[in-house]
């Protein structure tokens, strides 16, 4: 389950894994740009958020280091990939839709997960949004963009300066996200 802190304009997600067996808590940050603190059972949730915080320097430092990496080729487009991966893509998706709907009052129609060939999301008119499943490849903070970039079209559903004033003041950084995702190459 998706945990949350809030620092500053910004906010930081990670899962929390809890065992019997670690002794103390730990952050990491993977290649995928996931954050995840391990924790045994008897840490209470709030010293967790507040490590968090206070290691908040150093885990958007890594994150900055995750997205400047070269960025993976994902032109594979057989049927079995799509098939193997799509329901992870589901479970992280829904939950990013779901805390940025309610954070931002967004209301969403039906989530779908796709095997799209060029594109990384779309969003019609009655507020139904389809996303490429190959966005649980990308580093999280673009997989974030995609998300609430599609979430955003629900109040407009255009690339108006009304929509991107709408983008700026939720994801300030946007403009080098979509660049990043520029450099990824989803299609065959």
């Amino acid at each position: 389950m998706k945990h949350f802190v809030d620092i500053g304009n910004q906010s930081i997600a990670f899962e929390l894994k809890r065992s019997h067996l670690s002794k103390h808590v730990r952050i990491s940050v993977r290649q995928n740009g996931i954050v995840t603190v391990s924790a045994p059972h008897r840490v209470p949730d709030i010293f967790i958020k507040q490590l968090v915080k206070e290691k908040a320097d150093w885990i958007f430092d890594k994150l900055k280091n995750v997205s400047q990496k070269p960025l993976t080729d994902l032109s594979i487009q057989s049927r079995a990939h799509y098939q193997k991966y799509k329901e992870a893509a589901r479970k992280i998706i829904e939950q990013k839709v779901d805390v940025i709907c309610k954070t931002y009052g967004f209301d969403c129609g039906r989530i779908a997960i796709k095997q799209h060939k060029t594109k990384w999301g779309s969003c019609s008119k009655k507020k139904n949004s389809n996303f490429n499943y190959k966005l649980f490849f990308v580093p999280e903070p673009l997989m974030d963009y995609v998300v609430m970039h599609e979430l955003c079209h629900t109040k407009h559903l255009n690339h108006s300066p009304a929509f991107w004033r709408l983008v700026e003041s939720i994801y300030p950084k946007y403009k080098i996200a979509r660049k990043q995702l520029k450099h990824i190459s989803i299609n065959t």
